[in-house]
């Protein structure tokens, strides 16, 4: 029986600083890559008590680039995959999938980091008329593959989430958030035994969960937090301008609805590209690229995020 193990970083048990989530904190970020790893061998560890084989870990948190997952610490049956290795999985005899260390959507005022694939961009998404995150965007995905989603663990932010999307899908609060940079982390030992107890009990059930995935017709808004970034964004044939910034796109199907929110991302990302590799190989442009990133983040993470655009 094989499994897909997919993790992200800011819900992971112990990490209650955004400096544990980016590599360019040093040290920290080596802290927060242990704690990761650490809920990720419980969920595997609980999964295998319920007969699973194998197992695929996505290493997701910003693409797995440098690597967020220790993969020496993981067990002999688990293969890690990154970047665009992920992007084209196509799930070929997994049996069911579970979310770890994920975070609630762009929007949520007490959510722990609370995003959407970018703080950076204020990227939001709102789909068939409902804001959603990455944990719902992971889950949709694994349905187009005909593949159940069990559990999804995080902080109470996304836990909430998840719940008012997918009652079915069982849940791990490892923390509880009172902010977007104050959050009050449990036990790390407490919170990934609950996550190897959670995935054992959710594997068992296995016929239980339902298979989420979205049919039809979908309405697509990807949203921005300024609107030269959405003007990026609207270079993207076949959308419709319903806010300064925000965008609107119909989609024929799931795969579609992906597609265009990756490629509004990528559009205007452009404005906010990094240095170029050839620059980056300066070591005193890569120092000051690095200290540029610490003080951005600090900067990001101190003020409050825009507030979701209202569209009728």
């Amino acid at each position: 029986m094989k499994i897909l193990v997919y993790s992200d970083m800011e819900g992971a048990s112990g990490i209650r600083t955004y400096e544990q989530v980016i590599k360019e904190f040093g040290n920290s970020f080596e802290e927060g890559r242990k704690l990761l790893t650490g809920d990720i061998k419980a969920a595997i560890g609980g999964l295998a008590e319920s007969g699973a084989t194998e197992f695929v870990v996505a290493d997701s948190h910003r693409r797995g680039s440098p690597p967020n997952v220790i993969d020496s610490l993981l067990p002999k049956n688990a293969a890690v995959i990154r970047g665009d290795e992920i992007s084209s999985y196509d799930y070929s005899g997994i049996e069911a999938q579970v979310l770890v260390g994920f975070h609630s959507m762009a929007g949520t005022e007490h959510g722990f980091l609370s995003h959407t694939m970018s703080s950076l961009l204020g990227f939001a998404l709102r789909v068939n008329g409902s804001w959603a995150g990455e944990a719902e965007l992971e889950v949709w995905k694994a349905g187009m593959f005909g593949v159940p989603t069990v559990l999804a663990a995080g902080d109470s932010a996304l836990t909430s989430e998840i719940r008012s999307f997918f009652p079915d899908i069982a849940t791990v609060a490892v923390k509880t958030s009172h902010g977007r940079t104050n959050v009050h982390c449990r036990d790390t030992e407490e919170a990934q035994d609950e996550i190897r107890g959670a995935t054992r009990d959710a594997l068992s059930r296995l016929p239980s969960f339902k298979i989420h995935s979205l049919e039809g017709t979908i309405e697509l808004v990807v949203a921005f937090k300024s609107p030269l970034l959405a003007d990026w964004a609207a270079k993207m044939p076949n959308t419709e301008r319903v806010h300064q910034r925000a965008l609107l796109y119909t989609a024929r199907s799931w795969d579609e609805a992906r597609a265009a929110y990756h490629t509004a991302y990528h559009l205007a990302f452009r404005l906010v590209d990094p240095a170029t590799a050839k620059l980056e190989a300066d070591a005193h442009v890569k120092k000051l690229r690095e200290d540029a990133v610490r003080r951005s983040v600090r900067e990001r993470w101190a003020r409050p995020p825009e507030p979701l655009p209202e569209i009728p």
